[in-house]
């Protein structure tokens, strides 16, 4: 046979087909999101890509979840006996575009968000911090599926710095036993955006600190203003804590002196400095985290975030990485 093909002209060589690119390369190949690359297992790539976006410095709390895209885009089905199984790449394909498919999804992060407020307001402030750090350690490797979701997401950065510096505020305040450092770590803690349920909580605090124990009636008048201003302070349930803020406000009216001298201004809008824990008033400079954007005096540039401890602060940065609509 051999040799009349050789007679005929023709050739016996056999040409190996052109290899293909792996799912894994295409995927690194296709995407700029770093959830992508670490399902890739392109790891180094994916740390790379958090860190021009977001100036990402300590993947310590992301390892988790780059290790669980990396396993999450693939499954593994049994062959025969005595074979080995086989990897098969879990994707998200749109046209000719090849993507893998990601665990982490907004959806999960919101009911994690859930959790955390519920353990806020159990006073749970260790577990509810725990739960505010790892939402932002998820957030870069969720890979959104509209704008709207885009938004949500950095909606949800939002709210995890607001609460976490909250919860920062409340472990210093235990830490210490200067009763004017209290009150004013109290003061500092009214002004993180909460929801109401959990502000009606922190005013109660601060309100009862200024009037108990540093005897700052002008803090407290303020405190119990703003208390009785909120809507759920009518509520059956919050009887007695409105009789009770009306009798301070009374009583502080009538003294209308601070004992102490507070570093605390409510009339001058102010960010919190989440290293020093103080307020940095309008028109002071401020370094910014890139990632959770949480403000810092300019002696922090170039150091780690104290919220997020993801992101070196003062280091300008194009953000994560939005909604993209694929081809």
């Amino acid at each position: 046979v051999g040799g009349g093909a050789a007679a005929g002209g023709g050739s016996s060589a056999f040409n190996l087909p052109t290899a293909g690119v792996s799912p894994q390369s295409a995927y690194v190949s296709n995407s700029s999101y770093s959830a992508d690359h670490a399902a890739a297992g392109a790891v180094e790539s994916a740390m790379n890509l958090l860190n021009r976006q977001i100036a990402a410095c300590d993947f310590s709390g992301m390892k988790e979840h780059i290790f669980g895209a990396f396993l999450g885009a693939s499954a593994s089905l049994p062959g025969l006996p005595l074979t080995p199984s086989l990897s098969i790449p879990l994707q998200r394909s749109k046209g000719d575009t090849v993507l893998p498919l990601t665990p982490l999804k907004a959806e999960h992060l919101k009911e994690e968000l859930k959790g955390a407020y519920r353990s806020f307001l159990m006073a749970q402030f260790a577990e509810s911090k725990a739960s505010f750090m790892s939402i932002l350690a998820s957030i870069p490797l969720v890979v959104p599926k509209s704008r709207q979701e885009s938004d949500e997401l950095s909606e949800m950065v939002d709210v995890c710095r607001e609460y976490i510096t909250g919860v920062r505020l409340k472990e210093a305040m235990d830490a210490t036993d200067d009763v004017v450092r209290k009150t004013e770590l109290a003061a500092y803690f009214t002004h993180c955006n909460l929801q109401p349920a959990h502000l009606l909580l922190a005013l109660r605090q601060a309100m009862l600190m200024a009037f108990k124990k540093s005897h700052c009636y002008i803090a407290a008048t303020s405190f119990a203003q703003r208390l009785l201003e909120l809507p759920d302070i009518s509520s059956e349930r919050n009887a007695s804590l409105r009789s009770t803020a009306m009798k301070i406000l009374k009583k502080s009216n009538e003294v209308a002196r601070n004992e102490a001298e507070l570093n605390y201004d409510e009339r001058n809008p102010f960010d919190i400095d989440c290293d020093n824990l103080v307020p940095l008033y309008r028109g002071v400079e401020v370094a910014i985290c890139p990632y959770c954007k949480s403000k810092y005096a300019p002696d922090r540039v170039g150091k780690r975030c104290s919220t997020c401890g993801i992101s070196k602060v003062g280091v300008k940065t194009v953000g994560l990485l939005r909604y993209v609509v694929m081809r």
